[in-house]
């Protein structure tokens, strides 16, 4: 449910352009850095890197992945924010679903996982 704790500090948002907006959310709030992220799927990450295979491999997935995430996040607030109010329960709702989609994009990793583990120690 939304809340105070899942704000954006407000001294890095007023004022600013719309090019910083989206590099403040992008960089550095997108990803859950600063502010709460209720996207369980941004762990998928750690399964991406780790099955990367070499360092630089690692954390060239790790910065697509990450820029993709936070990049999303930062679009759909620009989206949000330039629309006239919507409502708040039609906010919510889209947020639900959203959320619904995560889960079973989630599931769908982790059985992956799970499958692969059992092959190599089978």
């Amino acid at each position: 449910m939304p809340g105070r704790r899942w704000q954006v500090p407000q001294d890095l948002l007023i004022g600013a352009s719309g090019t910083r907006r989206l590099l403040v959310w992008g960089a550095i709030l997108g990803p859950g850095f600063l502010t709460r992220n209720p996207y369980a799927s941004f762990g998928m990450l750690v399964l991406l890197a780790a099955s990367a295979g070499s360092l630089p491999v690692t954390v060239m997935v790790a910065a697509v992945i990450g820029a993709a995430h936070g990049g999303g996040r930062a679009v759909a607030l620009l989206r949000d924010s330039a629309a006239p109010p919507l409502d708040p329960f039609a906010l919510l709702l889209r947020s639900l679903r959203w959320r619904a989609f995560d889960g079973i994009a989630l599931l769908a990793v982790a059985g992956a996982a799970i499958v692969t583990v059992a092959y190599w120690l089978g």
